[in-house]
């Protein structure tokens, strides 16, 4: 075999095991998850939480600071990460000392592309809020109502959880 014949199947081969990756499918996307318990939600203590069944850090707390009782109360993770097919948050409410805890399904919430979108929770109370941000760049339409989600008034946005809300 001459060597332009050996390298185009070298090449032939390395096209092929990248479609079988394709095909394959890879659950990896460039997203974010993320949550802020920080600003003006001092009657909340996040106890626990988990996105999906990842390992990447910040997809849940951290071990050390989980078997203190006290975890961080604000996380974010961006890149090429899978995307949650579920997410578990555990939480107290400080002032009446009741611990509330619910896991939603996501694998039927999320759209199919979840490129560059940001999955964002909020907690109000005994309820939890899980909103998808389209981006960080997607205004809303003029007159179309704010995201209900703090950080994120003038963007694009759905509430996935507890019943489905859209402002665009």
């Amino acid at each position: 075999m001459s060597k332009d014949g050996l390298i185009r199947l070298i090449a032939a081969g390395l096209i092929l095991i990248g479609f079988s990756a394709c095909a394959l499918g890879s659950n990896e996307v460039f997203h974010s998850f993320e949550f802020d318990n920080l600003d003006g939600n001092k009657d909340i203590e996040i106890l626990d939480y988990q996105y999906g069944d990842s390992n990447m850090p910040f997809t849940r707390p951290d071990k050390d600071y989980l078997a203190t009782g006290h975890i961080q109360q604000a996380a974010r993770i961006s890149g090429m990460f899978p995307v949650g097919q579920f997410l578990y948050v555990k939480w107290r409410v400080n002032s009446t000392g009741k611990v509330y805890k619910d896991t939603v399904d996501l694998k039927s919430r999320l759209p199919i592309s979840m490129d560059h979108k940001i999955v964002h929770f909020e907690i109000k109370g005994p309820q939890l809020y899980v909103y998808l941000i389209q981006s960080r760049q997607a205004f809303h339409a003029s007159g179309a109502p704010d995201c209900q989600a703090k950080f994120y008034a003038e963007l694009e946005c759905t509430r996935l959880y507890p019943q489905h809300w859209t402002n665009f």
